[in-house]
């Protein structure tokens, strides 16, 4: 997946979060983002700088229903005799 933004504002900040619907399920490596930008674009010594985030490793992923039947709520009813 890939995600540009032209121009960024000096000082400024940009958050991103992307969420993702698997297609299948069970364990997977999950790997870093790799981030390239240039600290400056009118200069002619403009120098591109390559960024990585921390990756997870491996985690799993369930299906939904079996995540709603693991972490919902429950309600447990005690009739008194």
């Amino acid at each position: 997946m890939k995600f540009q933004i032209d121009r960024l504002a000096p000082k400024a900040n940009n958050t991103h979060t992307i969420v993702v619907r698997p297609m299948k399920f069970g364990y997977f490596n999950f790997t870093a983002a790799e981030v390239r930008y240039k600290d400056n674009e009118d200069s002619s010594v403009s120098v591109e700088r390559v960024v990585f985030s921390s990756e997870p490793g491996q985690g799993v992923i369930i299906a939904q229903r079996d995540y709603e039947r693991q972490f919902s709520g429950h309600l447990v009813s005690f009739i008194a005799a």
